[in-house]
């Protein structure tokens, strides 16, 4: 049975092992991570606030 979602952004649900049969017509939140840092290198900001969710969405960014 495919899975397909068009609201799941996570970067986890990519691991291809662990959801096989896992399809989303949304890009992963991987590519919104690279763009707000793009944003904050191109402004030359050094110093930026974080506001997060201490949960399985939340803390598991990787840039």
């Amino acid at each position: 049975m495919l899975q397909v979602s068009f609201f799941s952004t996570s970067p986890e649900l990519s691991n291809k092992q662990r959801f096989e049969y896992f399809s989303r017509t949304i890009p992963s939140d991987h590519y919104q991570v690279k763009a707000m840092v793009d944003i904050v290198l191109s402004m030359g900001w050094s110093y930026v606030s974080i506001i997060y969710e201490e949960s399985n969405y939340g803390v598991k960014v990787n840039i």
